[in-house]
């Protein structure tokens, strides 16, 4: 347990990850409970980490206590200076729950992955008040997000499955995979956003907007009001949103086979 008070010097910033894993390779997070941290309950940028049988609680007691922004980040950070590979961290049969409003943001994902070659399976996301896992690009820190699979995962009364936010960088966000995932109660409309500003713009060819990008054989239950299940995809400054069938039609090759209940 770790938490920064409402009131203390720069708690407004989210202090107080609880375990934090820099340029450290080839680690076993194994059986552990993680609760209430400030930003992260846990925080890996390295490579070749295993993060299995965990819990991450994001609650707090009491109205006026901040939660816990993410259960887990999974980063391939361009930050540190480490030679070799990076990435290839396993996240699996993990709980996260509970990631509240926090300081300085109303609603925050399950878990962040980014960065390279993460593979995130067989996981439990309930209760989180944003999306069960969202990712990046930022200059300087993460600067491509690709090669990350994440799979047969499911996700119960969450804001959506995924979301991608670029902030306006041209960094390459390509052949990540999301399949097998049962996603079901979710609070908004939109199950999964990918907000693109992707290679395709840069190279000038848009005939596949959303690049090596995979969204294949996930259930998705429909939204609040029996609303339909959508993906919505940002490439530039075209805002595409659509049912999971009509995004299918257009884009054949990336998105397949995902079915509504």
């Amino acid at each position: 347990t770790n938490h920064i008070p409402d009131g203390y010097p720069n708690a407004g910033l989210d202090h107080g990850d609880i375990l934090v894993v820099k340029n450290a390779s080839r680690n076993v997070i194994e059986g552990n409970i993680f609760s209430r941290g400030g930003h992260n309950t846990l925080d890996i940028i390295g490579s070749y980490n295993v993060i299995r049988g965990n819990s991450f609680d994001g609650k707090w007691t009491g109205t006026d206590s901040p939660g816990a922004r993410a259960g887990g980040e999974l980063s391939a950070s361009e930050k540190f200076n480490v030679p070799g590979p990076r990435g290839f961290n396993l996240f699996e049969f993990n709980i996260v729950k509970n990631a509240n409003a926090s300081g300085d943001q109303s609603t925050n994902y399950g878990m962040k992955v980014q960065g390279l070659n993460q593979i995130v399976r067989a996981n439990y996301f309930f209760d989180n008040q944003a999306e069960a896992i969202g990712g990046a690009t930022r200059a300087g820190f993460i600067e491509r997000t690709q090669h990350n699979r994440i799979y047969n995962n499911t996700v119960y009364r969450s804001g959506s499955l995924f979301i991608y936010r670029d902030y306006g960088y041209d960094f390459p966000f390509n052949d990540n995979v999301w399949k097998n995932n049962l996603v079901a109660g979710l609070q908004q409309d939109r199950q999964v956003v990918i907000n693109f500003t992707t290679l395709a713009n840069i190279n000038g060819d848009t005939s596949d907007e959303i690049e090596d990008t995979t969204i294949a054989g996930n259930i998705f239950e429909t939204g609040p009001g029996g609303a339909a299940a959508v993906l919505a995809v940002k490439v530039g400054d075209t805002f595409i949103s659509d049912t999971f069938q009509a995004m299918g039609n257009r884009y054949p090759r990336n998105v397949y086979d995902n079915g509504t209940a």
